[in-house]
This record gives structure tokens, C-alpha cells and sequence, in this order.
């Protein structure tokens, strides 16, 4: 089973239905999660198992051109906060990678 880590369950996504991860992406990373959709997922909170889910949809493009309501929705923050706590991941000036996970019912 594959496995998706997180240091953090920003604005408590991890306990919702649907949540999305943001990450900086290359083309590998792409390919591999493009292979993984539709795969269920064990999700590692802070390095512990958490829950499963299932990958349901990748969105992949420039930081910039990601939509700015998905940007606040994913962390929780204010604009302001979520661009800069993505320049802290290195995402802004970079592609990212919008991963949508269904969280399995368990």
C-alpha cells in the first residue's frame, strides 16, 4: 500500500471527508502519483499511521496558477499566510502538485 506522509493536518483536513495536499512536483513525482490514482493510501500523521484514503484526483501546474480559495481551504490560513508558508515548502516559482484523497471509512 502506498503511503502519503504529513508533519502537520492543516486546518484539520485529515479528519475531513475529502482533503487535498499541496507539494512541489517534478515529473517524476507526477508519474508516480498518475500511476497511484484510484489506490488507497495509508496517510502518516507526524510519522504514525492515521488513516487511509483513497487517491481520487491530481491537479499538476505552476504555484501560481493554483486557484487562491484552494490555497486557504488546504491550510486553513489567510491568504497571506498560505503563500507564505508554500514559499517555506519551496512550492511559489515552482510546480506543485494538488492531490485529492477520499478518506476510507473504517
Amino acid at each position: 500500500m502506498p503511503i502519503i506522509r504529513f508533519v502537520e493536518s492543516w486546518n484539520g483536513k485529515l479528519n475531513k471527508k475529502v482533503f487535498t495536499t499541496i507539494r512541489r512536483c517534478d515529473e517524476k513525482k507526477r508519474y508516480y502519483y498518475q500511476k497511484q490514482l484510484g489506490k488507497v493510501f495509508q496517510v502518516k500523521l507526524k510519522g504514525q499511521e492515521y488513516c487511509q484514503a483513497k487517491l481520487v484526483g491530481i491537479w499538476y501546474d505552476k504555484f501560481e496558477n493554483v486557484p487562491k480559495d484552494i490555497l486557504t481551504e488546504d491550510t486553513g490560513l489567510s491568504l497571506e499566510k498560505a503563500i507564505t508558508l508554500f514559499s517555506r515548502f519551496k512550492c511559489v516559482g515552482n510546480n506543485v502538485i494538488i492531490l485529492t484523497f477520499q478518506r476510507s471509512e473504517t
